[in-house]
């Protein structure tokens, strides 16, 4: 009777410790559908920084050609020179040929200051872009380290209830054993008393009889 009692706490024990590991079992699945994602996510944003990358190679492309036309645009300049206007027609040039020629200054210098505002506007444009990669590849970082920790601890976990329970089932099993040993050696017992007691009865029997014939 005390070994089944005993059994019944440790089947009770054994069921809690299945319990336990079936929710560790659970966590370990989300946890893992969680690292899917994650990795699905990083993927993702491989395929958005090799699209950044790309942009940011046609900004490169683009300010290095933006800046080769001002190049040009400032050597034109330099070499036209930077004339007085009255000067000039003080000293009797072509007023015509001064129009053209403030004119076409005038002109290189609203390109100048177009692509200057475009070159600007590039390498905000780069900066903004090489930012927004660092913090998405930190983010994903940080998420994936902390995934993979719990995903760890969530192993290690489900490895020590797995101990417990296969301890407390060969807890369990040595018990059922035991208690079939015991029953067989109560029933081995009880064959042997029952014999005992009908030799008793027929020595008894036969001391009767001789008491009656003496």
């Amino acid at each position: 009777d005390a070994m089944r009692r005993e059994m019944t706490a440790a089947e009770s024990s054994q069921k809690q410790s299945t319990d336990q590991l079936k929710d560790a079992e659970r966590a370990i699945s989300m946890t893992q559908r969680e690292l899917h994602e994650l990795a699905t996510q990083v993927t993702a944003l491989q395929t958005s920084r090799q699209g950044l990358e790309v942009q940011s190679r046609e900004i490169e492309q683009r300010l290095q050609a933006q800046q080769a036309q001002l190049e040009k645009l400032l050597y034109r300049q330099y070499l036209r020179g930077n004339p007085d206007p009255l000067r000039l027609l003080l000293n009797g040039d072509d007023p015509y040929q001064l129009a053209r020629d403030l004119h076409y200054l005038e002109a290189i210098g609203r390109a100048r200051s177009a692509l200057l505002r475009e070159i600007e506007t590039s390498l905000n444009r780069q900066q903004s872009l090489a930012t927004d990669m660092q913090q998405q590849a930190a983010r994903l970082s940080t998420a994936e380290t902390k995934r993979k920790e719990e995903h760890a601890k969530l192993l290690a976990q489900r490895e020590q209830r797995q101990a417990t329970l296969d301890k407390i089932s060969a807890q369990i099993a040595a018990q059922r054993r035991e208690i079939g040993n015991l029953q067989r050696d109560e029933k081995q017992l009880a064959g042997l008393v029952d014999r005992l007691s009908k030799i008793i009865a027929a020595r008894a029997a036969e001391a009767r009889a001789a008491r009656r014939e003496a």
